[in-house]
């Protein structure tokens, strides 16, 4: 072919980067990628682009010179090639991988291996980018609608982050009872101040959208601006109550127990005995084999940077390596004195020989353990809004015989505790007569239980003491056995089933309340789908693709679980599996 010229098909080299001389797109300085462009430039003739053939090309070609090649018949399948294309974008969104895959030679041949004629129902980048990712987002978009328009008592949870490109984004992510948590839609408020005023209009647009007769709460973060928007929310919709991420407070629960004095050195000398370890390749390799001889399958780990609870986790793993550190003393003293800088390599020396070092290393474990256990329980989709009060309650009366951290609970517990969590907690049987109540908050419940029932229903309001004596009562002299049972009962299907009839006023706060979400961990957790698919090597994606590509990637395995439902009870199943 003689020497490739670079020039001749780009123009201003900046930075290892130049221009296409036809279509003006930018493209990589060098001779591969600039082939790979010519190949899939718009603008390129025929012949150009014959010019530089892929591998898989020069396969085809060599093949159809081989006589009567059965295993090579190009015969496309049964189905269309507009299906064969939407199955392999359905394939590059929903794995969350780069478009740019379809245009690699390896791809390519993987279909012609299967099939040579499938080669040709590969779609392009652009394609992909455009008109399949739109319709694919498009069905999508008519699911979540259709499922959420036919549902009540839904909770709109929202978070904000900022991108890989440094964009602010805010999502918001809806709640279904008997659902998991939908990801509604995000929008990109860099050029808006993030107000209380404003965090509440963005709210209020999405609750309009799906209209306000259907929510019942909206669940945030517990910062300040939030805390302002809740009260616009709850002012202009006065039956949608607003509730911070229950998770959110006990993690920083334990930040306030860390930065105890009595803890905060211990917390310290423990990070420097992991860094010493994990900083030094000799100390490590020694280390890593002692951990092997020992039989120890945890490893060191840090705390992750505001996840308090991860420090129960690296204290526990640096407490379970206790003998492999000491081991690993004992046996290489002197190499470790000598790794610098040698005063930081004596002091951890010291700790790890210090028996005081342990016994409060594992005093602070005893004391992160439970608020840590707690967090992952709160995090879940279905933890009801009783749990929040619930596990509070634990938590003050878990910390009885430490007044310092038990006033940190209080604080943190009347930071969070809100009207709909409290009743939420009296109308669960077993909490109504046996749970732990501070202060005057019995008395306080019962107003809020009344205020929520006005809302809805004005008149019934008025029923709500007698009715709540009577609950109690009933409650508190139930048989053994029946006592028991309601117990063992989740609140909502006691509601449901036998609180309904009985106590028809109260039923209306409870069957609010226990379809209420207890922390926002769902819209935490598509923050990780948008890292994985905005990453560091898909930083040119557009914030309107990334959302795309995101609801896709988020909500299939969620829908299609739910078309699995409504098909297991459609009436044609019924009908075809229908007993003789």
């Amino acid at each position: 072919m003689g020497i490739f010229d670079i020039k001749k098909y780009l123009r201003s080299p900046n930075k290892g980067r130049g221009k296409c001389r036809k279509c003006s797109k930018s493209c990589q300085w060098s001779k591969e990628r600039v082939q790979m462009h010519i190949r899939n430039c718009e603008k390129s003739s025929d012949d150009e682009k014959l010019m530089f053939p892929t591998k898989l090309q020069t396969t085809l070609k060599t093949n159809s010179s081989i006589e009567n090649p059965q295993h090579l018949t190009p015969e496309l399948p049964s189905c269309s090639t507009n299906t064969l294309k939407e199955a392999i974008a359905n394939f590059i969104f929903k794995s969350g991988v780069s478009f740019r895959v379809v245009e690699l030679d390896c791809f390519k041949e993987m279909f012609f291996v299967l099939n040579p004629a499938l080669v040709e129902a590969i779609p392009s980048r652009k394609e992909l980018s455009t008109d399949l990712l739109d319709a694919e987002y498009d069905k999508v978009q008519r699911k979540i609608h259709n499922v959420l328009t036919n549902s009540t008592n839904l909770t709109l949870i929202s978070d904000g982050w900022t991108n890989v490109t440094g964009d602010h984004i805010v999502n918001f992510c809806i709640k279904a009872p008997g659902m998991s948590t939908l990801f509604y839609k995000s929008i990109d408020t860099s050029g808006t101040g993030q107000t209380g005023e404003e965090v509440a209009t963005q709210i209020s647009n999405v609750i309009e959208e799906l209209g306000p007769e259907n929510f019942v709460s909206v669940v945030t973060d517990n910062a300040s601006n939030m805390r302002a928007a809740w009260n616009l929310i709850e002012f202009n919709y006065p039956h949608i109550a607003c509730n911070g991420c229950s998770a959110h407070v006990v993690n920083l629960l334990i930040s306030d127990i860390l930065r105890l004095e009595t803890f905060a050195n211990t917390t310290k000398d423990a990070q420097k005995v992991i860094k010493f370890v994990r900083n030094h390749a000799f100390v490590k390799a020694k280390y890593e084999e002692i951990r092997k001889e020992l039989n120890v399958s945890k490893k060191l780990s840090m705390p992750v940077p505001t996840r308090w609870y991860s420090h129960y986790t690296s204290i526990k793993n640096l407490i379970d390596s206790k003998y492999v550190l000491m081991k690993l003393v004992d046996m290489h003293k002197y190499q470790l004195k000598e790794v610098m800088p040698k005063e930081a390599s004596k002091e951890v020396i010291k700790l790890i020989e210090r028996n005081s070092f342990w016994d409060k290393l594992c005093k602070l474990a005893t004391i992160l353990e439970y608020p840590s256990n707690i967090i992952g329980k709160l995090e879940k989709d279905n933890t009801s809004l009783n749990a929040v009060y619930d596990y509070f309650g634990k938590l003050y009366t878990h910390f009885e015989q430490d007044k310092t951290i038990q006033r940190l609970v209080k604080y943190r517990w009347d930071y969070i505790l809100t009207e709909s969590m409290g009743a939420a907690y009296m109308l669960t049987p077993k909490f109504s007569v046996d749970g732990v109540y501070v202060d005057h908050d019995k008395i306080d419940i019962v107003g809020h239980i009344k205020k929520i029932v006005a809302v809805v229903d004005p008149i019934k309001a008025s029923d709500v003491d007698g009715e709540f004596a009577m609950y109690v009562n009933m409650i508190s002299n139930l048989p053994a056995d029946k006592q028991q049972m309601i117990y063992q009962m989740d609140a909502k299907p006691y509601w449901k089933v036998f609180g309904k009839n009985e106590f028809p006023a109260l039923y209306i706060c409870a069957n609010r309340v226990f379809d209420m979400v207890a922390s926002s961990a769902a819209s935490e957790r598509v923050w990780s789908a948008f890292g994985f698919i905005h990453s560091n090597s898909r930083n040119r994606l557009i914030t309107t693709r990334v959302e795309k590509l995101t609801s896709i990637y988020v909500n299939n395995a969620i829908l299609k679980q739910l078309d699995a439902i409504n098909s297991l009870f459609s009436d044609e199943f019924l009908y075809e599996n229908d007993f003789e």
